[in-house]
């Protein structure tokens, strides 16, 4: 795709082509989380494999998907609400890497923080929601 991929990668250029806004924004969301998770997330789920792979999986991986669901649903209708969901939603990640990989595992923590975190900032980037180390924790500045 070379040099069309940032221009054909957004949200604005697929609502042009008739998708709708919030698909057109799941849709580059997924692609800027594998962005992260093939890149500066990589480390982080290599070195917890196990344990990260198992989180998305039965009881937490259906708390993710709730999450990210309820995020999308409820920021799509209120959108000035949306900064306030978004920590929501990057605790709920971060929470359920904890219960997944262990509270000592913190790093795990970030990355699920930090994997929320692309979703929002692909659609609310006026969200100043930053994931740090050692309290992972969703902070909105």
């Amino acid at each position: 795709m070379g040099n069309e991929y940032s221009a054909c990668m957004t949200p604005s250029y697929f609502v042009t082509a008739s998708v709708p806004t919030l698909k057109s924004y799941q849709f580059v969301s997924t692609f800027n989380q594998m962005h992260y998770v093939c890149g500066g997330g990589m480390q982080i789920y290599m070195d917890n494999e196990d344990c990260m792979s198992s989180t998305w999986g039965g009881e937490t991986g259906q708390q993710l998907n709730a999450c990210r669901y309820n995020f999308e649903q409820k920021s799509d209708v209120a959108p000035d609400n949306a900064c306030f969901l978004a920590n929501t939603f990057s605790s709920c990640f971060e929470q359920q890497f904890q219960q997944g990989c262990g509270v000592n595992a913190r790093d795990t923590q970030f990355w699920g923080c930090e994997y929320a975190r692309v979703e929002v900032f692909t659609r609310f980037p006026q969200c100043d929601i930053s994931c740090v180390l050692p309290y992972a924790g969703g902070i909105i500045g």
